[in-house]
C-alpha cells in the first residue's frame, strides 16, 4: 500500500513538474538587440493583427506593415504606401486603393528587426495599444513571437516585465 502512495505521489509531481514548461501562452516580444533588454511583452492569439507604421526616410510619406500570429511567426499580409522610394516593393501583386499602393504578401518571417531612427519614427500596435518604439530603444529592436511556459508566465506575473529566457535572431527575418 505503502509503494502505491508513493508512486502515485511521485506521479503527480512529476506530472506537475512537466505541465509548468508547456506552452499556455503566445507573447509578441520586442528586445533592444544591443542591450538584450524586453522592452514590450504583449499577450497575442494566432490571428492577431500587428502593424509596424513609419515614414519613409527618403519620401517622407507614411508606410505600413500589417502582420498576423500566426503559432510562432509574423506573417505579412500587406504593406501599404503612398509613393515609390528605396526599399519599398515593386511586384505583380500591387493594388491601388484609397491608402495608397497596396502590396499584398504571404511571406513569413521568425523575427523582424527594425532599426530605430528619429525620421522613420516606428510605432508598433499590438491589439490596439501603440507603442513608439523610439520612447523605448536608442537602437536596433527585434520583435519575436514566443511561447510561454507556466513557469515563465508566473515569472512576469510576480516580477514584472518581461519574463526570462528568451532568445532573439532565429530562424527567417526581417530586416526593416
Amino acid at each position: 500500500m505503502n509503494r502505491v502512495v508513493i508512486g502515485l505521489a511521485v506521479t503527480f509531481v512529476v506530472l506537475i513538474g512537466l505541465a509548468a514548461f508547456v506552452p499556455v501562452q503566445t507573447t509578441l516580444v520586442v528586445t533592444d538587440t544591443e542591450t538584450g533588454e524586453e522592452i514590450i511583452e504583449e499577450e497575442v492569439t494566432d490571428g492577431d493583427l500587428v502593424q509596424l507604421e513609419y515614414t519613409h526616410s527618403v519620401e517622407r510619406t507614411p508606410i505600413t506593415e500589417e502582420y498576423e500570429i500566426s503559432g510562432t511567426k509574423l506573417a505579412e499580409n500587406k504593406i501599404v504606401f503612398r509613393s515609390y522610394g528605396a526599399g519599398l516593393p515593386t511586384t505583380t501583386n500591387m493594388t491601388t486603393t484609397d491608402e495608397g499602393f497596396v502590396v499584398h504578401s504571404e511571406d513569413t518571417y521568425n523575427s523582424l528587426t527594425v532599426a530605430l531612427h528619429p525620421v522613420p519614427n516606428h510605432t508598433l500596435t499590438v491589439n490596439g495599444q501603440q507603442y513608439y518604439l523610439l520612447n523605448r530603444s536608442d537602437g536596433p529592436v527585434a520583435i519575436d513571437i514566443e511561447e510561454q511556459s507556466l513557469i515563465e508566465v508566473v515569472a512576469v506575473t510576480s516580477t514584472g516585465c518581461c519574463g526570462i529566457g528568451h532568445g532573439i535572431f532565429s530562424g527567417n527575418q526581417k530586416q526593416i
